[in-house]
């Protein structure tokens, strides 16, 4: 088979998965669209919040992914399935650990952030907290579970976990917005159901499928030699994403004083966008198993040739999405019932998206996957770090406060701060010294 073929073998369930989540997330938030602007606006600002707290699971879920895949690439599948067991009990007890501080501090941490926000927007936003905090246990099982999958090629079994993730959404959302006209609260019961799906499923396919890492025996205890390993994954991505979504709150932020139009205009723009970068989303999960399983074999040449390669499939395929994403703008964004202040924010950003997106997209967020399996996590960090609050931050104060230019600027400072790190994730596979080793070497 050739490398091409078997890519895409990979690439088509994990693309249906992310599909999956991206159209429910459209047509959840559209359904809470029908409520009121308040509604939507209290639910993006909780997602920008949730994003923070969802990619410290992902981190732990990429640290296992990358080491599992570098274990299997070398041969020793009783290590990596101590590893994978070790990882759950340590992502569960995290989970637990951030539901009950965010619960506790719910009111304080929304007025905190999103104070300037008006008072309905404000209590929409705790509403949907609540019910967010009590889930996050068990989206942080599904995301690790999701992840041991993965390191083994088995993408199918988290797709099949998404699909009942996103129908149970669906289904308890417009049942509770529709039937008992539950408001934000509805969309907060359907959030709750559609993390606990997914949970149940993938630990029990862990119990009872097959393959080198299933039949997992499952532990409450962490294990710092076996856990190790991940975590020197696991910490830099981690740090990472709390750099980087901790910056995007803080934009956020800036945005709780431009208006209530403003604010529903980018939770809206959240799902529209995600759209244009679906293909490419579902290569990033690739780059982490693919990239880390050559690393592993020790053939270390190889795996730069497959982050670079799969960086510019996923360009490509990005702007093959954009330009449907393009032909269908104007039906998509009337989905959410805008206002005409929002509508014109919601086009104009959207266009500019389109136009800026596919080229640069791949190289600022599937590299930083492949190097992060490539054991490269502290450097991604840094770059990240850097590129958020020189670019992203603080561009979007200058151009989106200081200058006045609002949700444009924003965005504007967005896009730099892309092309910005994709320049830096270049630089360690282009330069020179990368070498062929044995197969089964240590990485």
């Amino acid at each position: 088979m050739s490398d091409f073929k078997r890519v895409m073998k990979l690439f088509w369930p994990v693309f249906a998965e992310q599909v999956m989540g991206v159209a429910v997330g459209v047509l959840s938030t559209a359904m809470v669209s029908g409520v009121s602007s308040e509604a939507v606006a209290g639910v993006g600002i909780v997602s920008s919040l949730n994003f923070v707290v969802i990619n410290l699971f992902i981190a732990v879920a990429t640290g296992t992914t990358v080491v599992a895949a570098q274990l299997m690439g070398a041969g020793d599948v009783k290590a990596a399935r101590e590893a994978s067991r070790r990882s759950l009990a340590l992502v569960a007890y995290i989970g637990a650990a951030v539901a009950a501080l965010l619960l506790i501090f719910e009111k304080p941490i929304v007025n905190l952030l999103f104070g300037g926000a008006e008072a309905a927007v404000l209590d929409a936003a705790r509403t949907y907290l609540r019910f967010s905090s009590v889930s996050m246990p068990l989206l942080a099982v599904s995301s690790a579970a999701g992840g041991i999958m993965r390191a083994v090629g088995q993408m199918r079994l988290p797709m099949l976990g998404g699909l009942a993730s996103n129908t149970v959404n669906l289904g308890v959302t417009s049942f509770a917005v529709y039937t008992l006209n539950a408001g934000v609260a509805g969309a907060g019961w359907g959030l709750l159901a559609s993390r606990a799906a997914p949970a149940a499923m993938l630990l029990v396919f862990l119990q009872l499928g097959h393959g080198p890492l299933s039949r997992l025996k499952l532990t409450p205890k962490v294990g710092f030699k076996a856990i190790k390993p991940v975590l020197a994954i696991a910490v830099p991505a981690g740090v990472d994403s709390l750099i980087f979504n901790g910056c995007k709150l803080l934009v956020q932020m800036f945005m709780a004083n431009m208006g209530t139009d403003t604010l529903a205009a980018n939770a809206v723009l959240g799902n529209v966008s995600a759209f244009v970068t679906l293909p490419g989303a579902a290569v990033a999960v690739l780059a982490v198993s693919m990239s880390g399983r050559a690393y592993g074999e020790g053939d270390h040449a190889a795996a730069r040739k497959v982050a670079l390669r799969l960086a510019l499939l996923g360009s490509a395929l990005n702007l093959l999405s954009a330009a449907v994403v393009f032909a269908a703008l104007n039906p998509i964004i009337q989905l959410f019932t805008p206002t005409a202040a929002e509508y014109k924010l919601i086009r104009d950003c959207m266009v500019m998206f389109i136009c800026v997106c596919p080229p640069i997209w791949g190289f600022a967020f599937i590299l930083p996957n492949s190097l992060r399996a490539m054991d490269k996590a502290p450097y991604t960090m840094a770059v990240s770090a850097a590129s958020m609050v020189a670019l992203r931050m603080f561009c979007a104060w200058l151009f989106g406060v200081h200058m006045g230019h609002g949700l444009y600027g924003i965005w504007v400072a967005m896009f730099l701060d892309w092309a910005g790190r994709g320049v830096f994730f270049m630089l360690p596979l282009l330069r020179k010294g990368w070498k062929k080793e044995t197969p089964n070497s240590p990485p």
